[in-house]
């Protein structure tokens, strides 16, 4: 997944992006959103 898709499905899931530069960052924020949300959803991330 490119970073620019992982930038979209944050900022859709209405996470801060501002501090985030690298994609492991996008997918420890959105992973973190999601753990404490109960709405994983791996196939994101494929």
């Amino acid at each position: 997944m490119k970073i620019e898709d992982l930038k979209s499905i944050a900022e859709e899931k209405g996470i801060d992006i501002t501090t985030l530069n690298k994609k492991a960052d996008y997918i420890e924020a959105i992973t973190a959103f999601d753990n404490n949300n109960n709405e994983v959803d791996y196939q994101e991330f494929q």
